[in-house]
């Protein structure tokens, strides 16, 4: 999740406050020194709704959750490398 989506939401509600945290904590087992660019993948796009789709007629329902689930999310994969390039691509 980006800066610019937490930042609509403070503006929701007010109270609400966040941090970023990049590489991930000390705490989360199996961190690593590389940091990996992070990506910001919209909901609505072509590459993410294909997979919702393909989800659902494969497990006959649609995914529990779309977007970053912490703390797999800190994981590393070639997705921020392969949109660095302007392909299109998921972790």
């Amino acid at each position: 999740m980006s800066a610019r989506v937490l930042d609509a939401l403070v503006r929701e509600d007010p109270q609400l406050r966040y941090e970023i945290e990049i590489p991930p904590p000390a705490s989360f087992k199996g961190r690593r020194r590389l940091v990996m660019n992070p990506i910001d993948v919209p909901q609505d796009s072509w590459v993410v709704q294909s997979v919702a789709r393909n989800h659902q007629q494969v497990m006959g329902h649609l995914p529990a959750t779309i977007g970053a689930i912490l703390p797999m999310s800190y994981s590393a994969g070639d997705a921020c490398w392969l949109w660095g390039a302007g392909i299109p691509s998921l972790y």
